[in-house]
């Protein structure tokens, strides 16, 4: 257990496993400690990460590969990603912040877990680089939309499900991006599958 401020940089080159009896609680006071710092590999397959303040879960820089197929991270900001990583199995993210619980800039799978973001106006992922919808998915929540996605891309590929019977906004897509609904994928269970405001929505 790491406590009281403190965190873990793991740099480029370097690969770090966090299992189901790691736990970080970091506290951002007004230095802005994020959790994770992430330059390197980082798989968390089990575990607790848990912040106070501004800090940020995990931060996985552009060099940075991160992947998380089971634990808990509850933060400001749970997961921003400008480098490569996946979310699958039994993962949990919330973002308490008024963002969102996922930010990604980089390169971002997401095939299973749960994702949450309740707070007014917080979307669970913010997407302006490239997202990857696949699997069967059916907990990503936001209170804005599940997904809210400014630039870049957003493909779905697999079950894309929301929790109720009319869950709300799937897909907010704005600005300059594109949203690529493939053949054989399912947007269910959602009020609106997908709210478009940008150029290109494709269903194949």
């Amino acid at each position: 257990t790491l406590a009281n401020g403190t965190g873990i940089i793991i740099n480029a080159g370097s690969e770090l496993t966090f299992t189901a009896t790691s736990e970080i609680n970091s506290t951002a006071g007004t230095l802005g400690l994020n959790a994770v710092q992430n330059y390197g590999t980082f798989n968390m397959t089990g575990g607790t990460i848990g912040t106070v303040g501004f800090a940020v879960g995990i931060n996985n820089m552009a060099s940075g590969t991160v992947t998380i197929s089971d634990g808990t991270i509850s933060s400001v900001l749970g997961l921003s990603n400008a480098g490569t990583a996946t979310i699958s199995g039994t993962a949990s993210i919330t973002g308490t912040g008024s963002a969102g619980a996922v930010n990604n800039t980089g390169t971002l799978t997401v095939s299973d877990g749960s994702i949450t973001a309740d707070n007014t106006g917080a979307a669970g992922i913010v997407n302006t680089g490239t997202l990857e919808l696949t699997g069967s998915i059916t907990d990503i929540k936001g209170d804005l939309a599940a997904v809210h996605s400014t630039a870049g891309t957003v493909t779905v590929s697999g079950r894309f499900a929301g929790t109720g019977a009319q869950e709300g906004t799937a897909i907010l897509n704005d600005g300059t991006s594109k949203v690529t609904v493939s053949a054989g994928a399912n947007i269910n269970n959602w009020n609106i599958a997908v709210d478009n405001h940008a150029t290109v929505v494709e269903f194949n």
